[in-house]
């Protein structure tokens, strides 16, 4: 599920801590400012930028309405594990030509968030380092703040807690703003 920063802080309002990760998961894939407009929804439709994201992502800084990614399995999720990639069968769809049908593919498993290369075309980067791909034995262990990079597309890993933590720095009043003005 991808959805602007301000949005997931109206979610954490609403629910327990408990059960908004059972609803949206516990990890978070923040996109990069710079890659911000490198994650279209199909065509951009240069009408609705919002200007004031475009010039957070100028600056290299986070905005409200920067785009984030539950890391969760979908429903109807054809894999065992989360996946990443560029097409819309993947539970994170990164939409870019640099990033693999199948790109990565990521665990959570006994509280521990991994993560590994599916061969991709562009490896996997973590820090800037290539990650563990699918024929190595042990997986890469993802923390909050690892910069990811998908092809040309980055982002940052995030957990519930540092979600909110990076919500309190950008906006700062989302514990206590009107509901119709996180829109």
């Amino acid at each position: 599920m991808r959805l602007p920063l301000i949005h997931w802080g109206k979610m954490l309002r609403r629910n327990p801590a408990e059960e908004f990760e059972r609803r949206y998961g516990r990890a978070f894939l923040v996109t990069d400012p710079a890659s911000v407009f490198n994650v279209p929804d199909g065509p951009m439709n240069t009408a609705r930028i919002d200007l004031n994201l475009y010039r957070a992502s100028q600056e290299g800084s986070f905005h409200e309405s920067t785009p984030v990614f539950s890391l969760q399995r979908r429903d109807d999720s054809v894999y065992s594990f989360i996946s990443i990639g560029r097409t819309e069968n993947c539970d994170v769809a990164l939409r870019d030509e640099s990033v693999s049908k199948l790109h990565a593919l990521v665990r959570d498993k006994d509280g521990v968030i991994t993560i590994r290369d599916a061969s991709a075309s562009n490896p996997t980067l973590k820090n800037q380092t290539p990650i563990a791909t699918r024929e190595d034995k042990d997986a890469t262990p993802l923390a909050d703040g690892d910069q990811l990079a998908f092809g040309n597309i980055v982002m940052h890993f995030l957990t519930r807690p540092a979600l909110e933590r990076l919500l309190d720095e950008v906006v700062p009043d989302w514990r206590t703003r009107d509901e119709d003005r996180m829109e």
